[in-house]
């Protein structure tokens, strides 16, 4: 038995189309059913149907260990149809920084509009991932740095070289 617990608004407390949902439990068990939350969401998007009852609302078990999930990613599922992905075998929890500099003319696919796709980076990575701005800009090629696990660093530089192999209007999809 989990020690999550979600309580949501009733029908008075919807305010523009948004209900409220608590959360309740450890780190990893918030993160997770966040994230739960967040797949049956999109899922409802994409059938174009969203249930207005959250009594009929389907959750997968979750994880035995709570540190091993990893939540739902849209921009991860894309990656994966354009670049293969191997995780890394690092298990370790010490924290590490990785610099990577990538064209400076792909640094707009990586931030995304609106920096839907760095954002969306740097929660399913659980990293801090910082971008050089315009004016530091050497050779053409812009630094990011990223601050991790090396597990989570591993992944984040992944979604980062993916997303430059991405077409334009595939990247952008992730924001919408």
């Amino acid at each position: 038995s989990s020690g999550i617990n979600a309580e949501y608004g009733d029908d008075e407390t919807v305010t523009n189309g948004q209900r409220v949902v608590t959360i309740t439990g450890s780190n990893s068990e918030v993160n997770w059913a966040t994230n739960q939350v967040k797949r049956l969401i999109l899922d409802a998007e994409d059938e174009g149907s969203r249930s207005n009852n959250p009594n009929n609302l389907s959750f997968s078990s979750p994880p035995q260990r709570y540190e091993d999930a990893k939540p739902y990613s849209k921009l991860f599922d894309i990656a994966k149809s354009v670049l293969p992905f191997t995780a890394s075998t690092d298990k370790s929890d010490d924290k590490i920084s990785k610099e990577i500099k990538i064209p400076n003319s792909n640094a707009g696919m990586v931030i995304g509009k609106k920096a839907a796709v760095i954002n969306e980076i740097r929660n399913f990575s659980n990293c801090k991932v910082l971008i050089a701005k315009d004016s530091e800009v050497a050779d053409d090629l812009r630094v990011i740095q990223i601050t991790g696990t090396p597990r989570d660093v591993h992944l984040a530089d992944y979604l980062i070289t993916a997303v430059q192999q991405m077409p334009r209007d595939l990247s952008q999809a992730i924001a919408r």
